[in-house]
């Protein structure tokens, strides 16, 4: 945390922070700590007399809203529509400690670095259950810095989601990220959607739900390029997942009617 925000917190005035007056009752929600405001969602556009959107606008300074989130203890839900590069923000919202989860959607992330100022706020939240990651652009070291956030997670994250997103290049760090997760025997939910899961992936995975995920109860890995090899190292790792109650394999076309039967095994067993 710089001093800068906290040496001026006690006389600034929130109009001289924004004119946008949804942005001035989100910052005063912020700052009064209402118990009432506990999801926000930010964005870039015309979004305006919405009281749980903040809009970025050009030339303001985005490191007062989070000095606001860094003090705040009742927030629960942070909202991305909107890669913040502004290092200030991440600066001062890593202090919080209510988050309980974290959304991307529909998120430019390229070579954004958003992962890595986020890192702290992922290492020290003892409260974040859940991180998701939807439809956004992604590079190949965008994927490292999530893994290495993941990795970084206390033992409090129960689900976590990667799906829709494209990645540069057709680049492909999944084992990074399924790898990361081994830090998470305490996890529950697992969705990587359309992630080009493949035979090495799958590989992974059953490495992760043999020796660590075994309280898993949801895993989806729809739209993917998973095969019968694939299928039967999950199923067989499966085994040990005495809580599973879901499992989604629909939608990979590599998977045969053998492959099939397999999974229908374990549906069985749930």
């Amino acid at each position: 945390m710089s001093d800068k925000y906290a040496a001026l917190a006690d006389t600034i005035k929130i109009e001289d922070i924004t004119s946008n007056d949804a942005n001035q009752n989100i910052l005063l929600c912020l700052k009064d700590n209402d118990p009432g405001f506990d999801k926000l969602y930010m964005n870039k556009g015309n979004i305006d007399n919405d009281d749980t959107v903040y809009t970025l606008k050009d030339g303001e300074d985005i490191g007062w809203l989070g000095y606001y989130i860094g003090n705040n203890t009742k927030l629960q839900e942070l909202h991305f529509s909107v890669a913040i590069k502004d290092e200030s923000f991440y600066k001062e919202m890593i202090r919080n400690r209510s988050i309980q989860k974290i959304h991307f959607f529909n998120v430019n992330l390229l070579d954004q670095l958003v992962f890595f100022m986020l890192g702290p706020f992922f290492k020290n939240n003892s409260n974040l259950i859940g991180i998701e990651v939807r439809d956004c652009d992604l590079g190949a070291n965008d994927i490292h810095q999530l893994s290495l956030a993941i990795g970084g997670c206390k033992e409090s994250l129960k689900s976590f989601e990667l799906s829709y997103n494209v990645i540069e290049d057709d680049v492909n760090n999944m084992v990074d990220i399924i790898t990361s997760l081994s830090m998470h025997p305490q996890l529950t939910k697992l969705r990587l959607l359309d992630m080009i899961i493949g035979r090495n992936e799958c590989m992974a995975l059953a490495t992760l739900l043999r020796c660590t995920t075994t309280q898993l109860r949801l895993l989806n890995l729809n739209i993917n390029d998973i095969d019968d090899e694939g299928v039967e190292a999950l199923v067989n790792s499966l085994s040990n997942v005495n809580q599973l109650q879901e499992l989604n394999l629909s939608a990979n076309r590599e998977i045969t009617i053998n492959g099939w039967k397999k999974v229908a095994t374990v549906a069985l067993r749930s």
